[in-house]
């Protein structure tokens, strides 16, 4: 039976609020959306930034935030949760949304916007940007409206 990930219960937080693990829980999904009884589930150390990105092939992909500090890394997992791969992530800024275009992850901070390829988790193209603090958020959604639409094109 063929059946397609999907990301159901993206992250369940652990204990009090400063937790520093998340669990992640995925389920398998048939082609009509029922649920096929697959799951899989694992702890992450870290905070993740939403949302965990179900790559083509059956890899998640997240950001996540270490509890020291600043510091954010691109995780990449298999569907089974076995880390396969995890890369430093250095963006500008708060992050404000991020979204998959094929094998890559637009990622749009109130700093910039990066493109970084999911296979590698090397960072490509960046456009920065510098606006006031009161209009960062608005400009960047529009920014990233904007990409998003070119790359569902290109």
């Amino acid at each position: 039976m063929r059946f397609t990930i999907f990301v159901l219960a993206g992250l369940i937080m652990t204990g009090s609020a400063g937790a520093e693990e998340n669990r992640i829980t995925v389920r398998g999904l048939s082609q009509r959306l029922q649920l096929t009884g697959w799951q899989a589930s694992w702890m992450v150390q870290g905070d993740i930034v939403p949302p965990v990105h179900a790559l083509r092939g059956g890899n998640l992909l997240a950001i996540v935030q270490t509890s020291e500090g600043d510091s954010r890394s691109l995780v990449l997992w298999s569907k089974d949760g076995h880390e396969l791969a995890q890369s430093p992530l250095d963006i500008k800024g708060e992050i404000k949304a991020a979204q998959v275009f094929g094998n890559r992850l637009v990622v749009a901070s109130d700093g910039e916007i990066s493109e970084i390829d999911t296979a590698t988790l090397h960072k490509g193209r960046v456009r920065e940007f510098v606006v006031q603090a009161t209009k960062t958020t608005q400009l960047c959604a529009q920014t990233f409206r904007t990409l998003c639409s070119q790359y569902r094109h290109s």
